[in-house]
């Protein structure tokens, strides 16, 4: 016998495939990887901010078959707050009234996070975050949880540092008692991935390694952090 489906099996769970990356600029390099994108058949991309280094036409003409095709959605980076109209015509090309949002896809449930506005506890930021990270815990359909951030927590020597936005301190332990799994950046322009990672209060930048070998366990107290600023 069933359960609350009245005897019927649940549905059969659908194999699906996420392209996370974001520092994309209008450049050749940029083209590769959509083709890349479409070749591989991904289901579904999420930008992690930093989308045009000029106005922002060069960059919505590239993606806009993805949006129109609801298969896109993104973070905000420094760069469109500083390139030429700003953040407007991003907020209009993905419809967002925010800069900071939740939306799932599939068993995936994503927390965007705007890393260039306040982040501190007891922002209207940091208040819809932790707000939504705990209803979260509420609904069954959800099994993975990624936060998405332009600037880095975490990572090794590169163009640019970490933690510019004090998101270790103000969302490393909430996101471990939310069950986030991983949390995805950019703004170095490289690829990096760390060991499964918990809050470290003594000393927020050396985090306490949860497990340093796959498989890491999804129920793991701990997430792993990754930088993808591959994007063009």
């Amino acid at each position: 016998p069933g359960g609350g489906g009245g005897g019927n099996p649940p549905p059969t769970p659908t194999d699906y495939k996420v392209a996370i990356a974001g520092d994309w600029g209008c450049e050749p390099e940029t083209d590769d990887v959509l083709d890349l994108i479409s070749s591989e058949g991904y289901n579904y991309v999420v930008g992690v901010g930093d989308n045009a280094y000029e106005s922002a036409s060069c960059w919505t003409s590239r993606f806009s078959a993805l949006k129109n095709a609801n298969k896109f959605n993104s973070a905000y980076g420094n760069h469109e707050y500083s390139e030429s109209g700003g953040i407007s015509p991003y907020k209009t090309f993905f419809g967002h009234s925010l800069t900071y949002f939740t939306f799932k896809f599939q068993n995936i449930q994503f927390f965007v996070i705007d890393t260039n506005i306040n982040c501190d506890v007891g922002s209207n930021q940091h208040n819809f975050i932790k707000a939504a990270l705990e209803a979260s815990q509420n609904d069954n359909t959800v099994v993975w949880r990624i936060a998405i951030i332009h600037h880095p927590m975490y990572g090794a020597s590169s163009d640019h540092g970490y933690n510019e936005a004090n998101t270790r301190e103000n969302f490393h332990q909430l996101f471990v008692t939310n069950h986030v799994n991983f949390v995805c950046s950019g703004h170095n322009h490289n690829w990096q991935r760390t060991y499964q990672l918990a809050y470290n209060s003594g000393s927020p930048s050396s985090p306490t390694v949860v497990d340093n070998s796959s498989p890491y366990s999804r129920t793991a107290a701990g997430f792993i952090h990754v930088v993808t600023g591959t994007g063009g």
